[in-house]
């Protein structure tokens, strides 16, 4: 058992961890495709700003989260998502902002991190 669901953005993210440190094997559905009927504007930079304090939450390393706001540097809207999304991970980071009450995830989805920036095995295809 992983203990139930933790309340936060990407909520799915702490029980596909902890499932993967119990050993068990999680998918991803790429066929599976959402399609959005509108623009993204302003509303997409402000959830990069959601999405990063979720990752601030769930404890992503720093480092991580430098290389992938690069990623989304030639991506619409140019530099400013990327730089949404370092903003609202540091602003968290500065401010304290509590994180899940989990080391333990947090210490292992770290190196996984780590080990996806320098193109190690991780529990990411």
């Amino acid at each position: 058992m992983i203990g139930g669901l933790k309340p936060c953005f990407n909520w799915n993210t702490p029980g596909e961890i902890e499932a993967n440190i119990l050993g068990w094997g999680t998918s991803s559905f790429p066929e599976l495709q959402i399609i959005l009927h509108r623009e993204m504007d302003a509303t997409a930079k402000l959830m990069k700003i959601d999405a990063s304090r979720g990752a601030y939450f769930l404890g992503y390393h720093p480092l991580f989260m430098i290389v992938n706001s690069m990623t989304l540097i030639t991506k619409r809207p140019y530099f400013l998502g990327a730089l949404a999304l370092l903003y609202g991970f540091f602003i968290s980071y500065l401010k304290d902002l509590p994180k899940v009450d989990a080391s333990e995830l947090i210490q292992y989805l770290r190196r996984q991190q780590i080990n996806k920036i320098f193109f190690r095995e991780t529990i990411w295809k």
